[in-house]
């Protein structure tokens, strides 16, 4: 078993060669005389625009040197190209193509604020241009990566909080772990893959957010909802997909400090090699002093230093495509009580975690004949990590192999898509007993995208997995896009299933040591429930460690509507899991320690969002507000409670001002987080609503940009409502409450940002 994540990318090849030889006769090796060559140059304002994306219809892209020219070698005939770049409007050519000649088209891109619809987006795996994609991909892209580039340039947190239904929620007081909900399900049910690519892992970890600098970005894709009939197990609760900024000769610098006694230093280098060729490097140094905020002995800032590198390949030779990417972290992170300081216990209580990561991976696309693509896709990820909370020590070492073979086959009206993926996700302690395990999960799947008019899509995608240690699984998800006039409407449906492990929203910051470990037995289900102890069950399942997968149900309907500088999209959605996965404390009267188990009843989640976008001339406008109701089986009681930490109301305001001519950029953005119910805090069941406000101001000067700005500035603490301490440990061995509000107080940023 060993040996199967190098047999992974040769079989998902063979098995889609396999698919393609079913599906289309041979092809023999074009001529030279059935292809020809097309120059367009990009200008805006009479002026060469760097760094436009030039795409074709086979989801080939070029993007505009420093004259602002972009060559490529297309099949003679008619073509589609559509030109663009954030902060211009598109613009659409249609082209023929001349066989062994090449013809000159010339582009004037205007000038306008930026528009989320006017984006080419990969996440639903075929490329669309998010307004035609009957998936509903949410985008963040310009002004907001660039925004929270100087507001937050060390991590993706501050990002990531600008989509209505997503929330970056603290899982570990203790060093600072965060992670990502989707409308109400927990952080382990979101898959963050970069380029498409799994580099974090298939579950990012506890401090993945915190150790992903937004410099490098050039937009954010989010697809909310069960994903694994698109991008496998992992993904049960949706996709995070980080798509980097290609190669255009500009070369960014970044210098931060903050009123918290952060430092960060960030580069990022960009070289365009000749028409084919381009790479990218990424570098980051950032720095943190642990801080006492409220002077009660316990660090509610963890220290940290950490450096990351990142060096990026690109290679274009006709149309084919290789990209290449490496990437390294270390990092050392301390918090607990500060030197001198006591629990109430009357012993210190550090806590000091050392990460080491690294990771590389490869995308290669081939054309195969004038219209078929052969995509193959590959990553390997390790991390080490050392965890010290108290006078307990924990090692643990995760490792995830990735490959995937996709062939992508345009016909008429319908864009078919089938491929074949493996993975395989370790986990190693060399301290612990009982909780290591190996998933390996070879695929196949398939995706049908059908233009049924030019106002209305449809996308039907399926997927078998087939789990080594929980069985075979088949998932589909289906969505339907219909736009009549200036509305869209897209409804959707989906399935999915997940491979638990240890590593849940509620561990973070445990030591699976103070645990139950795993153990393999049998579980009795009553239908889509545990059985209780004086029913029939309807099946007897062997579950390996003890513990049933878990299964989800989902549906959504979302209605935008677009009227000038305006957007407004409306959102209903539902989903359920069976057999969550729960930590409760002293699961029965023969156990010491808390357990990992099954809920005896699934998580039920429903809601609405709103989003709103006004961007007109200099000022850009965004609206948010959630509703999201959850309810869960509480591991105290055993009865139907409203699920932790998830507020049934919440929302902001982003307002931005930027004025071309004068280089200067003001933004103010107020956030609301509603009441949340806590499971196990001593000092009240409910938390109180906050709001929390930023406020950011840049100026350019010259090639530079300076810029000041505030984050938190009402000074909202969690501790000027109760302790964060609690008066005992807790059964697994914590000594703070949940974080349900900011723990670090005001902040201010000040830097510069240098841009050649």
């Amino acid at each position: 078993m060993s040996g199967m994540p190098l047999l992974g990318a040769p079989l998902s090849f063979l098995l889609v060669a396999s698919v393609a030889q079913a599906s289309i006769s041979p092809l023999p090796v074009t001529p030279p005389s059935d292809s020809g060559r097309v120059k367009v140059v990009v200008r805006a304002e009479h002026r060469p625009l760097a760094g436009a994306e030039v795409r074709s219809a086979l989801a080939r892209v070029v993007r505009t040197d420093a004259t602002g020219t972009a060559r490529l070698h297309l099949p003679a005939g008619p073509a589609t190209l559509v030109v663009a770049r954030p902060g211009y409007r598109p613009d659409t050519l249609h082209l023929a193509v001349v066989a062994d000649s090449e013809i000159t088209a010339a582009v004037e891109l205007e000038e306008q604020a930026e528009e989320l619809t006017n984006v080419v987006v990969t996440a639903s795996r075929v490329s669309h241009l998010v307004e035609d994609d009957p998936t509903r991909v949410e985008v963040l892209a310009g002004e907001e990566i660039e925004e929270k580039t100087q507001t937050k340039p060390s991590n993706l947190m501050s990002l990531l909080r600008e989509m209505s239904g997503v929330r970056v929620q603290a899982t570990s007081p203790a060093y600072g772990a965060a992670s990502i909900r989707m409308q109400g399900l927990e952080g382990q049910y979101t898959q963050v893959l970069t380029d498409g690519l799994p580099l974090l892992g298939s579950q990012v970890g506890d401090l993945g957010l915190a150790q992903i600098p937004p410099l490098d970005l050039r937009q954010a894709e989010v697809i909310k909802g069960p994903a694994t009939a698109l991008y496998g197990p992992s993904a049960l609760g949706g996709v995070v997909n980080l798509v980097s900024r290609a190669p255009t000769n500009e070369q960014d610098f970044v210098l931060n400090q903050t009123s918290q006694s952060g430092s960060d230093g960030l580069a990022w280098l960009s070289k365009r090699l000749g028409d084919s060729w381009g790479v990218t490097f990424l570098g980051g140094a950032h720095s943190q002093t642990a801080q006492d905020v409220d002077g009660d002995g316990w660090r509610d800032i963890p220290g940290y230093k950490r450096i990351e590198v990142r060096p990026r390949i690109y290679y274009t030779p006709g149309r084919a495509s290789l990209f290449a990417t490496f990437g390294a972290t270390t990092e050392n992170r301390d918090g607990g009580t500060v030197p001198g300081a006591v629990v109430a216990d009357g012993q210190p209580f550090p806590t000091d975690v050392n990460t080491n990561r690294v990771d590389g991976g490869l995308i290669g696309t081939l054309p195969l004949g004038r219209r078929d693509t052969l995509a193959i896709r590959g990553s390997a990820t390790s991390q080490w990590q050392r965890q010290d909370l108290g006078s307990y020590e924990q090692h643990g070492r995760n490792t995830t192999y990735f490959s995937e073979a996709t062939l992508t086959i345009p016909r008429g009206r319908t864009t078919w898509l089938v491929g074949t993926g493996f993975e395989q996700d370790e986990f190693i302690s060399s301290d612990v007993s009982g909780f290591d395990y190996r998933f390996t999960t070879p695929s196949l799947f398939a995706q049908a995208t059908v233009a049924l008019s030019p106002r209305a899509a449809f996308t039907f995608s399926g997927r078998c997995d087939w789990q080594n240690k929980y069985g075979t699984y088949c998932n589909p998800r289906a969505s339907l896009l219909v736009r009549p006039g200036a509305w869209a409407m897209r409804l959707s449906g989906a399935t999915g299933f997940f491979a638990p492990t240890p590593f849940i929203d509620e561990t973070d910051g445990v030591m699976l040591s103070r645990l139950v470990p795993f153990t393999s037995t049998t579980v009795q289900t009553c239908g889509t429930t545990l059985c209780a102890h004086d029913t029939n069950p309807d099946v007897t399942a062997e579950a390996p460690f003890g513990i049933l997968p878990e299964r989800a149900g989902y549906g959504s309907l979302d209605i935008t509507h677009r009227a000038g500088p305006l957007d407004v999209t409306g959102t209903l959605f539902a989903s359920t899991i069976h057999y969550p996965l729960i930590l409760r404390p002293n699961a029965n009267i023969f156990d010491e320690r808390p357990r990992l188990m099954n809920a005896s009843g699934p998580t039920r989640t429903g809601g609405g969002e709103l989003f709103a976008v006004y961007a007109h001339e200099s000022i850009v406008l965004l609206v948010e507000y959630a509703y999201v109701l959850s309810t869960a089986i509480s591991p105290l009681t055993g009865i139907r409670v409203d699920a932790p930490l998830t507020p049934r109301h919440s929302g902001g305001v982003d307002l931005a001002w930027e004025g071309e001519e004068s280089g200067t950029r003001a933004a103010l953005e107020v956030f609301y987080t509603g009441s949340q119910a806590l499971q196990e805090d001593p000092y009240r069941q409910t938390s109180v609503p906050y709001v929390t406000v930023g406020l950011l101001f840049s100026q350019r000067i010259g090639k530079g940009q300076l810029y000041v700005s505030g984050q938190n500035l009402l000074d909202v603490r969690q501790t000027k409502y109760d302790p964060l301490l609690l008066p005992a440990p807790d059964e697994e061995g914590r000594w703070t409450t949940e974080q349900w509000a900011p723990l670090e107080g005001r902040v201010i940023n000040a830097g510069m940002r240098f841009t050649f």
